[in-house]
């Protein structure tokens, strides 16, 4: 899938009293298409299931700092809540070593390892060109990029795109489960099954935070747009990569 075709709506490039409205319907609707990415159907095969999810080890160890420079820099205090909130959840919520979610795909990690071997070696996996570095650039472009409102719509739509994504993941990871291609202990299963439940609740969130952001002018709604299609585009490219990666290993 060529990642150039997936873009936002130009619907609300223009100011207009319904533009926070056709926002959040962009951000809702338009993620839902990750799930029909070709790398799912390339899912069928274990190996690409734990390529993948090697592949998001890197981001995920970084990501309590990306919310934690979206929260001092959110425009705003009520946007800089619900930030810090779901920053307690991927810190596990006062329970790091047990529920931090770096920690708990850790051992999803390892518990893909034993099964299939380690398959790509972590220097290669996280290489210049690999699906890990693209995916670490997408989120640093995104997360920490000095135009806060900028940064605000990357945020918004990498918990739209989260909730697809970990579903659609999810779903794979159970019918390997199921058939008996992959032995998973629920505790080695703790970090999907979280976060196909807890991205759900998360894009809620940054859904309602888009229908509150009324007061921008045209200008600043400019600027939320290209940062939700900047991150769009840019995780599309990672998912071109990892469809890439694999069939180079295979």
């Amino acid at each position: 899938m060529v990642a150039e075709k997936w873009s936002l709506s130009p619907a609300f490039v223009v100011k207009q009293p319904s533009f926070a409205e056709s926002l959040a319907h962009d951000i809702e609707l338009l993620p839902a298409s990750v799930a029909q990415h070709p790398v799912f159907g390339a899912c069928d095969s274990p190996q690409m299931v734990a390529l993948l999810v090697r592949s998001l080890e890197h981001s995920t160890c970084c990501f309590p700092s990306y919310l934690a420079f979206g929260a001092v820099h959110a425009p705003n205090d009520e946007i800089r809540s619900t930030i810090i909130s779901q920053l307690n959840d991927e810190l596990g919520n006062g329970r790091w070593a047990e529920d931090g979610h770096a920690n708990l795909l850790k051992t999803m990690v390892n518990g893909l390892n034993r099964e299939l071997g380690e398959l790509v070696p972590q220097d290669v996996l996280t290489a210049p060109g690999s699906p890990a570095h693209t995916l670490k650039k997408v989120f640093d472009q995104g997360y920490l990029n000095p135009d806060n409102l900028r940064m605000l719509g990357a945020f918004m739509v990498a918990e739209a795109l989260a909730k697809h994504f970990d579903i659609a993941l999810l779903g794979a990871i159970n019918r390997h489960v199921a058939n008996g291609s992959l032995h998973l202990s629920p505790n080695e299963l703790r970090w999907i099954r979280l976060h196909a439940e807890l991205e759900v609740e998360h894009e809620g969130e940054v859904l309602a935070m888009c229908r509150s952001l009324k007061e921008l002018d045209g200008r600043a709604v400019q600027r939320v747009r290209a940062g939700a299609e900047d991150f769009f585009r840019g995780f599309c490219a990672f998912l071109d990569a990892l469809c890439k990666s694999y069939a180079h290993s295979v």
